[in-house]
């Protein structure tokens, strides 16, 4: 019954956490949430990179905090995060970095690994780098990205054609 059996491809997970001051209401539920979701997979094939946005010190910086690594780093690395007083939340540019084959962000992809991007904001998608949803998508689409986003039912739409779900309606559980 054991032989031949088949193993799933790697995973590589980046969860981008909007923590400006407007997520204060919810940060400690997406962290919790986000917590209990990686530990379902402690298993060395699953990575976890943590991305802010914007960073706690650098208004409207995408900023990669812990790079891809099993779920108790990513754990140890989103534990002290709080949301603050940043208020530009380049949400797009997340995947538009993600996705660059420069790797402006240093990202560290295992080979060959599923690439996914979980994105928790609460606003309308933003842009720096003067991305559009509909550009974001393709870019991840091109850099074999999935890519789903947890916001505010009132700004969904701003993220179509990406998958998004409602992050005030239970949503940051992760199914």
């Amino acid at each position: 019954i054991d032989e031949g059996l088949y193993l799933p491809k790697p995973l590589d997970v980046i969860i981008a956490i909007d923590e400006s001051g407007s997520m204060c209401d919810v940060i400690e539920s997406v962290k919790a949430a986000s917590k209990a979701w990686v530990q379902r997979y402690a298993d060395p094939k699953y990575q976890f990179a943590l991305v802010l946005v914007p960073d706690d010190v650098a208004d409207g910086k995408v900023t990669l905090k812990s790079n891809f690594g099993m779920a108790g780093t990513f754990v140890a690395a989103l534990t002290p995060e709080t949301c603050g007083m940043a208020g530009d939340e380049p949400t797009l540019d997340v995947i538009m970095l993600a996705a660059d084959a420069a790797n402006p962000l240093a990202l560290q992809w295992t080979p060959g690994a599923e690439k996914l991007i979980v994105i928790f904001g609460d606003e309308y998608a933003q842009t720096k780098l003067g991305a559009t949803s509909t550009g974001a998508n393709t870019a991840a689409k091109d850099a074999g990205i999935s890519v789903t986003v947890f916001t505010r039912s009132w700004s969904a739409a701003s993220y179509m054609p990406l998958t998004t779900h409602d992050i005030a309606q239970g949503a940051v559980q992760l199914e």
